[in-house]
């Protein structure tokens, strides 16, 4: 059966449960006992048949190059790394170390 991507998506969704509801997987075709009986027969059935694939396009988004030292205002390398701390999270008193720091570049 060939489907328009439309359709197949829709009859898709109808299988996608809701929150909090539990699939049961080991009910008819695929409980244990049933399994013995029927893969047999469902791989028989599957033989001989073809399927088309259509290759679908590649509809990522390409990923953005970024760059730490520009200004997402401006687009100019205006940002500059002025602290670094190797402790996560930073230390309490960052602020006035900040201020210190900013006091020499100035």
């Amino acid at each position: 059966m060939t489907l328009d991507p439309i359709e197949f998506i829709a009859r898709f969704s109808l299988h996608i449960l809701p929150k909090k509801f539990v699939r049961i997987r080991h009910y008819g075709i695929l409980s244990s006992t049933a399994k013995r009986k029927c893969a047999p027969v469902i791989k028989e059935q599957l033989t001989g048949l073809t399927f088309e694939h259509t290759p679908m396009p590649d509809c990522r988004p390409q990923p953005q190059k970024y760059d730490p030292k520009v200004c997402p205002c401006c687009n100019k390398e205006t940002m500059r790394i002025i602290l670094h701390f190797k402790l996560r999270p930073p230390p309490g008193n960052w602020m006035e170390i900040a201020e210190k720091t900013l006091k020499y570049i100035r």
